[in-house]
């Protein structure tokens, strides 16, 4: 079984965020983002 998860943050009726995420669509088992800049951190294959 495949499942998705949406999540949303509103204050009022203003949405503020909102991420979809399925595991489907990963390319990678563990990911880092490092912020503000964006750089993704993924393991090494075999290590």
């Amino acid at each position: 079984m495949v499942s998705s998860l949406l999540m949303r943050i509103a204050l009022g009726r203003d949405l503020k965020e909102a991420a979809a995420w399925s595991p489907a669509l990963a390319t990678a088992g563990t990911r880092a983002t490092l912020l503000p800049e964006g750089h993704t951190l993924t393991p090494t294959p075999g290590l």
